[in-house]
């Protein structure tokens, strides 16, 4: 799938869902999304939005499968999904905001302090952990 061209991120302060959610920062980017640091300005809870900036129907599709998934799945190890909205173009999915490093940032640390990969034994105990408390569709 082609990469799709960067596009410009909300700035700090930027509110959405009709003054409900405030960018707090950029979180990260890539080809088809941003994720920021947002706060709910209804309830006080910090939270992750991630958005997609005029997607193709593919490319909707398959972020609104992983919000549904997210907003069903009942784990202690997956962040919760809250909310899915739209303005003109674009897409945005709100869930908890995780304090920490991601997967990606945890793989990229051992790449460069170990000069390998993730340890394959803590990698299934992740995988098992997840696994264990996530219903069964």
């Amino acid at each position: 799938m082609p990469q799709q061209a960067p596009h410009e991120t909300l700035a700090p302060g930027t509110t959405l869902d009709g003054g409900r959610y405030r960018i707090l920062e950029v979180i990260g980017t890539g080809g088809y999304a941003s994720v920021y640091k947002a706060v709910d300005l209804q309830y006080g809870y910090e939270r992750a939005i991630k958005e997609v900036i005029a997607p193709d129907e593919g490319v909707a599709k398959q972020f609104r499968l992983e919000a549904d998934v997210l907003v069903n799945i009942q784990s202690p190890n997956v962040p919760r999904g809250y909310n899915v909205f739209t303005n003109g173009r674009r897409i945005y999915f709100v869930m908890d905001f995780v304090q920490g490093k991601d997967l990606e940032e945890l793989l990229n640390d051992s790449l460069v302090q170990r000069r390998r990969a993730l340890d394959e034994a803590q990698t299934l105990q992740w995988m098992f952990e997840i696994a264990a408390r996530s219903p069964v569709a």
